[in-house]
């Protein structure tokens, strides 16, 4: 039997993107908001992992060339950090991406690319 998650639209980078606690700790009121939400999210995996997981796109967030507001961080860098600690929280072998918006995405660079090679898919 095969074991496979589907997600989509983490959006790290974001205040409110699925971002595990070590990259938090920039406003104690969404603190106060994300901390039970990533909390749902580890206790809502598999703990044995999975065979294949596929993210259907929006991975980072990106640089904010519009607005900035809500983000938690506009360093891609900082945002593909994120992204993995994100993937590797989910315990698959096997890794599927779908590119998102380029707004998202990276409209020169594809930053949902970089993350895919650094997985191997």
């Amino acid at each position: 039997m095969t074991r496979g998650i589907i997600i989509s639209d983490t959006h790290s980078g974001h205040l409110l993107g699925l971002t595990p606690p070590e990259y938090r700790s920039v406003r104690p009121e969404i603190d106060a908001i994300m901390t039970p939400f990533w909390d749902w999210w580890t206790s809502s995996l598999n703990p044995d992992g999975y065979d294949v997981m596929i993210h259907c796109g929006d991975i980072v967030d990106g640089d904010g060339h519009k607005d900035t507001s809500f983000h938690l961080t506009t360093d891609i860098n900082q945002q593909i950090a994120i992204s993995k600690a994100v993937i590797d929280s989910i315990n698959a072998r096997k890794h599927l991406f779908v590119y998102g918006t380029p707004y998202h995405g990276g409209n020169i660079l594809d930053y949902e690319k970089t993350i895919a090679e650094h997985y191997g898919d």
